[in-house]
């Protein structure tokens, strides 16, 4: 996987950005780069906020934001991508950028890291697991708590 990060993706953008300067020219590639990267910082920016925004009320609320966390790490993600340059990191940065694509692949995240999640919140059981249904719930579900019986009624 590092391998594809750091040495199979820069010599596909190098191959690209080569291939596209010599059919419009540097300055028209080089431009092209700025462009994606000043257009892609202005929607990184407006999608923060909103992501930035959605966090508080969910959390003003009291629920647990874990797909808004989730969206945020993708947006900073693909703000990343965008100040990188290259067509094909611009691409992916783009990609993110769309919310419901996003939203896919949050919820993708999601649920193949969810078994990896473990719960430190007190009202819920050490060995709780999260399940994709779980990710705004709180509190225990109703087979996680554990009733006892002090014995102190009296008849």
């Amino acid at each position: 996987m590092l391998f594809l990060l750091f040495v199979v993706v820069p010599i596909a953008e190098l191959y690209l950005l080569l291939a596209v300067g010599s059919r419009i020219g540097f300055i028209a590639t080089f431009a092209t780069i700025l462009i994606t990267a000043a257009i892609g910082a202005r929607f990184v920016k407006q999608q923060g906020l909103s992501i930035l925004m959605e966090l508080r009320q969910q959390v003003e609320r009291g629920v647990l934001p874990g797909r808004a966390l989730v969206e945020g790490m993708l947006i900073a993600l693909s703000g990343i991508l965008l100040v990188t340059p290259g067509f094909l990191t611009d691409g992916a940065g783009m990609f993110l950028l769309v919310p419901r694509l996003r939203q896919i692949v949050a919820q993708t995240l999601m649920i193949k890291y969810s078994s990896r999640i473990r719960m430190t919140d007190t009202r819920m059981s050490p060995n709780s697991r999260i399940y994709p249904d779980d990710f705004d719930r709180i509190g225990p579900r109703a087979s996680e708590v554990e009733i006892i019986d002090s014995g102190d009624e009296q008849p």
